[in-house]
């Protein structure tokens, strides 16, 4: 098939980021390559523990039925049956499926660095899951290969922890997201127009503009907010950024040291204006409970203007409402991190996280309970090869549609140009009935990609949505107030950190919420932080700047 101008652009754009040069870093010798299929037929049916993702139910029950994973299944002679967490598990499944000790067999999953005490190395020393890097030494021929050949000194430093514990499963980014600040806040750009109101610059603006906007017509809420210690939150901070301090969690000062946000006295400053906002109805006591997917729902279906996205989501929340506001002119602009006033403008917000290679959280592993680790473990293995990463990025070069199954008409889904380079057919791009970002999902699975390839990256994100998104977002923000998301601590420091931070979380968002939507005096804020100095936050601070000051030296 003729390469497409769009491909030729891409190969392009990909060239020109080959001369960047890559960092030598000490890493153990490429074993020597294995050879497909893996199994031979004697090895017993395997399980792994992974969540779903948004898209995949228009087509299946479970990933046991997913094109990607019968093709894996085809190239490596496994059978693989999987264990599905319930849609927004709050580790209630996962800390279950381990308790029982009835394990899966492989994991591939973030769950472990959010909800198991000690992270990976804690499973690891309580007997859960298998030390990878002796696995990785003798048989990661592709892991070690994408390691000696794309890691440069940043990307070594997150994808190894302290004790030198390699992190499989991390995935590599490529450009165009790498350096970008990757979820932020829109609003209805059309309804800018329509009232005469500027994009807001300053936190003041942006309240004039809910205001305003509050009542225009089918408006409940003009902001609709979830809950706001959501990670669309903390990891950009337009809401709390212009008072200096994040919206939850750990931080760092203004002389880079660790500390804690709830302890800051500007957090009380933020805190006024969140109460203020919910007595004037620009934001509501429903965000308490209100998902993602809800808020999204809200804007897209003209209950409210504003919100918190993915830039991933930018496309889709578009098309939707366009939809569901019967507005062709609706769209949606991404907003910069408002300064606290106009002498501002322009100061740096170093509490957004623009992408770096190998901050991905998720984990692939193995448990000891596994009875063919070296056979599960290249089968992960394999994913990090050129022909894995395509797999389950670009899914199948073809297969039976799985909109239209009983039809059994086989679908182009991508193909490969002789440069290399990769391309999704017009079936994924322009599919009538679902948007792009509904429909790979049915073909391709990304918590099982290796890496987020360049070219599915230009495609994903070519509108010029996106682009303004993304310049919006990143505009004067870095991550400098941030403490590095890939620092690592020692099973014994996790077991004093975790047990305080789920103590302080619970009692001092209880709080929050009490103060902003409640009857609670903001008078009261002060003793409600003494308290916690009573449970321990400083111990947990000084974990969290041991590790900081490890990650530091590396």
């Amino acid at each position: 098939m003729k390469k497409t101008l769009v491909s030729l652009l891409l190969a392009l754009m990909l060239v020109m980021t080959c001369f960047a040069g890559v960092a030598e870093v000490e890493l153990p010798p490429i074993p020597e390559k294995y050879d497909l299929p893996i199994g031979d037929g004697s090895i017993p049916q395997l399980s792994i523990y992974m969540g779903t993702e948004a898209g995949y139910e228009k087509a299946y029950l479970t990933y046991d039925e997913h094109v990607a994973i019968k093709e894996w299944e085809a190239r490596t002679g496994l059978d693989f049956t999987f264990v599905h967490p319930p849609l927004n598990d709050d580790g209630t499944f996962f800390l279950t499926t381990i308790a029982s000790m009835d394990l899966p067999d492989m994991w591939s999953t973030g769950s472990f660095s959010s909800y198991y005490t000690g992270g990976v190395e804690g499973a690891i020393r309580d007997g859960v899951l298998l030390h990878l890097n002796d696995y990785i030494t003798q048989y990661g021929y592709y892991y070690l290969t994408e390691a000696h050949t794309n890691w440069d000194e940043q990307a070594a430093n997150n994808f190894k922890t302290d004790s030198g514990m390699y992190r499989f499963g991390a995935a590599s980014q490529r450009v165009p997201v790498l350096g970008q600040q990757h979820t932020g806040m829109v609003v209805r750009g059309d309804l800018l127009d329509e009232l005469d109101i500027d994009v807001p610059e300053t936190i003041d603006e942006v309240h004039d503009m809910l205001v305003a906007m509050k009542e225009v017509e089918g408006v409940k809420v003009p902001l609709a907010l979830e809950k706001l210690n959501s990670s669309y939150y903390y990891n950009g901070d337009f809401l709390a950024a212009w008072a200096g301090v994040t919206t939850n969690g750990f931080m760092l000062d203004s002389e880079g040291k660790v500390t804690y946000a709830q302890l800051q006295p500007e957090y009380k400053g933020w805190l006024a204006m969140m109460k203020a906002w919910a007595q004037e109805g620009l934001i509501d006591v429903d965000s308490t409970t209100r998902t993602h997917s809800d808020a999204e729902a809200m804007v897209t279906s003209g209950q409210s203007v504003m919100c918190a996205i993915g830039n991933w989501e930018t496309q889709e929340d578009i098309a939707v409402g366009k939809a569901g506001t019967n507005n062709e002119d609706f769209v949606l602009i991404g907003l910069t991190a408002p300064a606290k006033d106009k002498d501002s403008v322009g100061e740096t917000n170093g509490f957004a996280r623009p992408i770096v290679n190998g901050e991905n959280g998720n984990y692939w592993g193995i448990s000891t309970t596994n009875p063919a680790p070296v056979e599960s473990f290249k089968a992960f293995d394999y994913l990090y090869s050129y022909e894995g990463t395509e797999l389950m990025v670009f899914g199948p070069e073809k297969a039976i549609d799985q909109l239209h199954k009983d039809a059994g008409q086989e679908v182009v889904i991508h193909w490969t140009n002789p440069d290399g380079t990769r391309q999704f057919s017009d079936y994924i791009l322009k599919n009538p009935e679902l948007e792009y970002n509904s429909i790979r999902y049915i073909y391709t699975i990304q918590s099982l990609s290796s890496e987020y390839a360049s070219e599915m990256e230009y495609m994903q994100y070519g509108e010029p949505c996106n682009a303004q998104c993304w310049e919006a977002w990143t505009k004067y923000a870095d991550s400098s107030r941030h403490v590095p998301s890939t620092i690592s601590l020692t099973a014994d420091e996790a077991t004093v950190r975790d047990p305080i931070v789920t103590n302080v979380q619970t009692y001092i968002w209880e709080k929050i919420y009490n103060i902003v939507f409640g009857d609670d005096s903001i008078d009261n804020w002060d003793s409600y932080v003494d308290q916690l100095y009573t449970l321990g936050i400083e111990d947990a601070i000084k974990v969290v700047q041991d590790a900081t000051d490890r990650y530091n030296a590396r």
